[in-house]
């Protein structure tokens, strides 16, 4: 056993006498190769398991995060698992990336559900919510082009533009729906109060988008590391109102007047059930 003061000189190391199969005594040099490298600085433990942690840049304009993962697990994982005996999982950002994912299939129904409960508490109509909540998909549409368009993949931060944009798309539908609802309660017949409604909302749906879009269109260029980390969720805000904004303006004054059509039509289906309710309770009054 070496003295501890000799242990960090390679010449004394490699001068240390052994025994070979031949029983001869020779250094260590002639046997073997010494150098120096640097040793693990911690050794870390997640529930009492040695671990070991990768990580990796990714090249966001090539692949994502969660297709490099998706990858390892089913091309990689188990052919290492196998050799080394190990066990993979997740971890750090990785992990946060999934759960991210997971949560955003159940927020964004319920994030729907409450939008369509508070319009229909504002309109006070079952139907209408759904003509205006029609922009979503319009605008969901125009952020997934311009992730095509500009080869960008689909990550936690494009998930988080797709919830900025749902609130900011609706708000123009709400802004055409309200100024239709007001035109109509002034006694304007509805074919023209959609006419109207559009024509006065027209600027300002249009400058409330442009503005958005302006601010958000610089980082959406970006190229510098930090930022094109939010060049997804930039992309998708300015795309899907650039789509969706243009959408609105014209399927959501046709399902006005779809809706509009469809009430006239029930409406004496409407007459006749409520006269048959009221023979109904009459008959029942008169026994």
């Amino acid at each position: 056993m070496l003295p501890e003061e000799e242990r960090a000189d390679l010449s004394r190391i490699g001068g240390f006498p052994v025994k070979t199969p031949s029983g001869e005594m020779v250094p260590l040099a002639t046997v073997a190769n010494i150098e120096a490298r640097r040793g693990i600085d911690a050794i870390r433990h997640h529930d009492t398991q040695r671990t070991l942690t990768i990580r990796g840049d990714v090249d966001f304009s090539v692949i994502s995060g969660g297709e490099v993962v998706g990858y390892f697990h089913e091309n990689i994982k188990d052919r290492v698992a196998r050799k080394y005996g190990i066990s993979t999982g997740l971890d750090e950002l990785s992990l946060a990336e999934d759960e991210t994912a997971r949560d955003f299939a159940i927020q964004f129904p319920i994030a729907l559900a409450l939008i369509y409960v508070v319009l229909a508490w504002v309109f006070a109509s079952w139907s209408w919510p759904l003509a205006v909540m029609a922009a979503i998909p319009l605008g969901l549409t125009g952020a997934l082009l311009g992730h095509v368009l500009l080869g960008l993949h689909l990550n936690p931060m494009s998930l988080l533009g797709l919830f900025t944009l749902t609130g900011i798309i609706v708000n123009d539908s709400i802004i055409l729906v309200s100024t239709y609802k007001r035109l109509t309660l002034a006694g304007t017949p509805a074919a023209q109060a959609i006419e109207d409604a559009v024509c006065r909302r027209l600027r300002p749906v249009i400058l409330t988008s442009l503005t958005t879009m302006a601010g958000l269109f610089p980082l959406m260029l970006e190229q510098a590391p930090i930022g094109a980390m939010f060049k997804p969720l930039a992309a998708a805000i300015c795309f899907g109102l650039l789509y969706g904004t243009l959408l609105v303006l014209v399927v959501i004054p046709v399902l006005l007047s779809l809706i509009i059509d469809g009430t006239e039509r029930l409406e004496p289906l409407r007459q006749r059930a409520r006269g048959w309710l009221r023979l109904e309770h009459a008959t029942q009054d008169a026994r």
